[in-house]
């Protein structure tokens, strides 16, 4: 990341600025996401748990259930839970498109005012043809850490949360 940057900023200050914006604009689109991430998954995991439950007294008490004739009632009990179950994984996958949508159109944005700034300097005759190849390359290999880097957020946060219920 560091080798490549440096050849960046050697090639063209502007293209680099411009890469190094659109990268921090990227994360922090991210990270506005993490708090209504966390809030989710504590409520999937709550709404699970509950879940839990209520499926062991149904195969736990199926006899009581069917004696005093409170089958409907179960039933609706479990059949609401599934349902908020089905709403928070929907709000969660719309969360995630969301999330998506906008890194896209940011990373590729930033990717195509960055060829568009190479294409102008190679054809004020600043930039060989040569170097806006070498730079659409570097660009290739910077955008690899930088998801990686996305994913490791995510996956930090995953785990947080996963420490935070258990303590």
């Amino acid at each position: 990341f560091v080798v490549f940057g440096v050849v960046l900023i050697y090639y063209n200050h502007m293209i680099f600025t411009v890469f190094l914006t659109g990268t921090i604009v990227y994360g922090i689109w991210i990270c506005l996401f993490l708090n209504k991430r966390r809030k989710l998954d504590y409520l999937y995991f709550e709404t699970e748990g509950s879940n839990r439950n209520t499926t062991y007294q149904l195969i736990s008490g199926m006899q009581e259930i069917k004696l005093q004739g409170c089958e409907q009632q179960k039933r609706w009990e479990w059949e609401d839970i599934q349902a908020d179950l089905y709403k928070i994984r929907l709000e969660s996958l719309n969360l995630q498109q969301l999330q998506q949508i906008g890194s896209i159109t940011i990373n590729e944005l930033k990717n195509i005012i960055i060829t568009v700034l190479a294409a102008t300097t190679v054809i004020q005759g600043d930039m060989t043809l040569g170097m806006m190849l070498a730079i659409q390359y570097i660009l290739g290999q910077l955008n690899t850490p930088v998801e990686q880097l996305i994913s490791f957020i995510y996956s930090w946060q995953d785990v947080s949360i996963g420490l935070e219920r258990m303590n």
